[in-house]
C-alpha cells in the first residue's frame, strides 16, 4: 500500500505512507461516494487542506482510490483522522434538470460536464428515457432515478462509480477476469446470510399516473396472490411519468411485480482481502452449507488496507 497527499493551497505533494497507521476504503453500489478514512502520525512539516489530492495505490501499485480531503482531525494523541471521498461526493449538489429523450449515461455525461466531472467510458445503458424532470434534487439522485428508471424498463442493472478519479457508468456485476472465489477453505474468515421480507420485498403494485390535463388519474394495479396469502399485503406505490400509454403502464408494472415479488437475500462476510472486489463486483460464493454456489453482486466492500483484510455486503438475487 502507498497513499500520496498534495496539498490544495501549495501543490506540495507528501509519500504519507511510513506515517500511515489505519486506512479503510469504503465503496457501495449506491447512493454514496467512494471514502477513504486514514490515520495518520502528526508531523509539523505537513499541513492539511480541504480539497487536497488524497491517493491510495495497491500492494501491485494499481491506483485504488483517488479522491479529495474533507475533513481532518486531530485531539490530544499523536494522530491525525483524514477522511477523503471520490468524485461522486460532488455529486451531493443540488440542481434543476429537464431531460428529454436521452439515455441514462447520456444524463450523468450531461451532469459530469456541468460540474466539470472527469469521466471514463459510460456504458451506454440502451434505453431512452422519454422525459425526467428534477427539481432541486441532488445530482446523484438523478442520475440513480435514471438508472432505476432503465432497471425498471429493461431488466439491466448499471451502477456509477468512480475509477481512480473518472467517472464511469457499468453494467452490475462489473466484468473483468475471473471472479473471487469466496467459500471454506477460500479467502473466508465468517458470514452472515440473511433472508427477509423487510427490506424491499412487495406482492402488490399500485401505479398511479396522473392525467396532465384533467383531474383524473389512471391506476394499474397487479398481485400475486400466493405470495400475499404467505407475508400479508405487502405494496409497492409508485406515481408515473404521465407520458406513459396503458401498455406501457401494465408492462412496468408486470416488471416491478417480477423483480420484487420475492424475499431478499443477503450475506454480510469477513475475508481476507483482495483489493479487486469492490461494490459492483461480481464474487463467486460457494458455501454448501447455505446452499450457496453462484456468482453474486458485491454491494457494499470496506477494505482494511493495513491489515489486509475485507468486509463485504453481497446481495443474493
Amino acid at each position: 500500500m502507498r497513499v500520496l497527499y498534495q496539498n490544495s493551497e501549495t501543490g506540495e505533494l507528501f509519500d504519507l505512507t511510513r506515517r500511515v497507521t489505519g486506512c479503510r476504503w469504503e465503496t457501495r453500489l449506491t447512493g454514496s461516494p467512494g471514502r477513504v478514512e486514514l490515520a495518520v502520525l502528526r508531523d509539523g512539516s505537513l499541513s492539511w487542506s480541504p480539497g487536497g489530492v488524497v491517493q491510495v495505490y495497491g500492494e501491485e501499485n494499481e491506483g485504488l482510490f483517488h479522491g479529495y480531503l474533507f475533513s481532518a482531525a486531530a485531539g490530544e494523541g499523536e494522530e491525525v483522522s483524514l477522511t477523503a471521498y471520490d468524485q461522486l461526493r460532488y455529486l451531493k449538489n443540488k440542481d434543476t434538470y429537464v431531460f428529454t429523450g436521452l439515455r441514462a449515461d447520456q444524463i450523468a455525461g450531461r451532469i459530469a460536464a456541468d460540474f466539470r466531472l472527469s469521466t471514463g467510458a459510460l456504458e451506454n445503458t440502451g434505453y431512452v428515457i422519454p422525459s425526467l424532470v428534477a427539481d432541486g434534487e441532488s445530482l446523484l439522485d438523478i442520475i440513480l432515478g435514471a438508472l432505476e428508471t432503465t432497471l425498471d424498463q429493461t431488466g439491466k442493472r448499471f451502477f456509477l462509480w468512480d475509477d481512480f478519479g473518472r467517472l464511469r457508468l457499468s453494467a452490475a456485476p462489473a466484468a473483468g477476469g475471473s471472479p473471487v472465489v469466496l467459500g471454506e477453505g477460500s479467502l473466508l474468515t465468517g458470514y452472515t446470510h440473511t433472508v427477509e421480507i423487510d427490506t424491499d420485498s412487495c406482492n402488490t403494485v399500485k401505479l398511479v399516473r396522473e392525467e396532465k390535463d384533467s383531474a383524473s388519474r389512471a391506476v394499474w394495479y397487479g398481485q400475486n396472490a400466493q405470495a400475499a396469502a404467505r407475508w400479508g399485503v405487502l405494496q409497492h406505490w409508485r406515481q408515473v411519468d404521465d407520458a406513459l400509454n396503458a401498455a406501457q403502464l401494465a408492462q412496468l408494472g408486470q416488471a416491478l411485480l417480477g423483480q420484487l415479488c420475492r424475499e431478499g437475500r443477503t450475506l454480510t462476510l469477513t475475508a481476507l482481502g483482495d483489493t479487486g472486489v469492490r461494490a459492483g463486483s461480481g464474487v463467486y460464493l460457494s458455501l454448501a452449507r447455505e446452499g450457496l454456489e453462484g456468482l453474486a453482486l458485491v454491494e457494499r466492500a470496506v477494505h482494511d488496507l493495513r491489515e489486509g483484510t475485507m468486509e463485504l455486503k453481497v446481495r443474493l438475487t
